[in-house]
């Protein structure tokens, strides 16, 4: 496989990264959440929003709720 300069150095970068917290995962998400709550840009919120779901129903026999429920639960498995 050729080599690929770009990889090569986002490997480099990267393990600078890490050695910089003793390549401990755990330092390494703290800084990691710690640099986003400095960041001034606007980051993406990952929570559900499942509250704000709005489902239509045409004649249904089941309820928003046990809709929301039913997705909660094949999110949970």
């Amino acid at each position: 496989m050729k080599d690929d300069p770009i990889v090569e150095e986002i490997r480099r970068v990267r393990s600078a990264h890490a050695a910089r917290y003793g390549n401990d995962l755990d330092r390494i998400f703290a800084a990691i959440k710690e640099a986003e709550k400095k960041c001034a840009a606007k980051l993406v919120n990952r929570e559900p929003i499942l509250q704000s779901l709005s489902v239509p129903t045409i004649n249904a026999q089941i309820s928003t709720k046990e809709i929301v429920d039913c997705i909660r639960e094949g999110r949970d498995s």
